[in-house]
């Protein structure tokens, strides 16, 4: 975050980067609360229930696509007039993180 808030300071887009890392993290988090709900399921009712692993994981995915799709709909002026530097931020700062870690865990 504090990379995605730096990148906006120098290119003077502060005011937006901070709305959208705001809504990025609202949604991150209601996900994360799926997850801990299914944890606590998986941990104390349905103990290794592969349905519950299922529904948890696909509304983790439906509530970040939804996210997303929110916040590029909202942005949209603002990612047409810099479409290069929305894709170097989604590369970079997106996609890179996911992709060492999974290097990581293998």
């Amino acid at each position: 975050m504090f990379l995605q808030l730096g990148n906006s300071f120098a290119f003077g887009s502060y005011q937006t980067i901070n709305e959208l890392l705001f809504k990025k993290t609202s949604y991150l988090n209601y996900g994360s609360i799926i997850l801990f709900v299914a944890n606590i399921l998986l941990s104390f009712v349905y103990i290794n229930s592969i349905t519950v692993v299922l529904l948890a994981i696909a509304l983790f995915l439906i509530i970040n696509i939804i996210g997303w799709v929110s916040v590029i709909r909202i942005h949209q002026k603002f990612i047409s007039s810099y479409f290069f530097y929305f894709i170097l931020y989604l590369c970079a700062l997106e996609i890179a993180p996911l992709i060492i870690l999974g290097s990581f865990l293998k």
